[in-house]
């Protein structure tokens, strides 16, 4: 979700490039918003006479993209999810079964 990744941001140093895909996808999602200022670009190895945006420059967050962090942070009580770039944990569900009363077995 691109809101996630506005979260993200606001951690970056800017000048922040960007050639992922996704990543380009969704700067250009929250570009059209109006909550990112950013340039994009094709990648300088290819021509045509259109080419998707390959790269993009994030210059930084505009002031409405902080509104739009403070009212979604305010809004999810502190909790929000991670963006979909970063890892998440692998949670393994382990269940116990009792064998005697301090032994137990996966």
């Amino acid at each position: 979700m691109p809101l996630f990744c506005l979260m993200r941001l606001q951690h970056a140093r800017f000048p922040l490039r960007l050639e992922e895909p996704e990543e380009v996808r969704r700067i250009s999602v929250l570009a059209a918003t109006g909550l990112v200022d950013a340039e994009f670009g094709a990648h300088p190895t290819l021509r045509g006479s259109y080419v998707a945006p390959r790269i993009v420059v994030v210059k930084g967050i505009t002031t409405d993209g902080l509104q739009e962090l403070a009212r979604f942070v305010t809004s999810a009580a502190g909790v929000a999810a991670p963006c979909m770039a970063l890892p998440l944990p692998i949670v393994k569900t382990v269940r116990l079964v009792p064998v005697s009363n301090d032994l137990f077995l996966m």
